[in-house]
This record gives C-alpha cells, structure tokens and sequence, in this order.
C-alpha cells in the first residue's frame, strides 16, 4: 500500500491518499490510513530556508499469516 499525504509548513500531516492499495484488501488500505492519521507532527521542508508545504508518499507493508 502506498499512502501519499501533506506536510504543511507547520509540520501537520494531512490530506491523506492511498495511491496504491493492496488488490482485494480494501481493509488494509483504510487500516494504513487509520494508523498514519495517528502520527505525530513532522519537522517541514524547507525552501528558501523557509518552511514549506510538502508532500509524501510512504509505503506501507502489511505481512498476513493464514
């Protein structure tokens, strides 16, 4: 699962998109979401040497046992 999301210049994460989910899981996908929702403020980006909007995309690995 591939989760993309917003840093604004104030280091809050948002906007979050999962740009790539695992194929028929659509469980795992709104779970990746759940849990990078729970993160904590990030340092931003810079640009400039000023703080600056950016953005992200972090994979997610889910491991399944049967």
């Amino acid at each position: 699962c591939i989760v993309q999301f917003t840093i604004s210049e104030t280091g809050v994460p948002s906007d979050f998109v999962v740009k790539k989910g695992v194929p028929n899981c659509p469980e795992c996908d709104e779970e990746a979401l759940r849990v990078l929702k729970l993160m904590p403020n990030w340092i931003p980006g810079k640009r400039n040497g000023k703080p600056a909007k950016t953005y992200y995309s972090l994979p997610v690995k889910f491991y399944v046992s049967e």
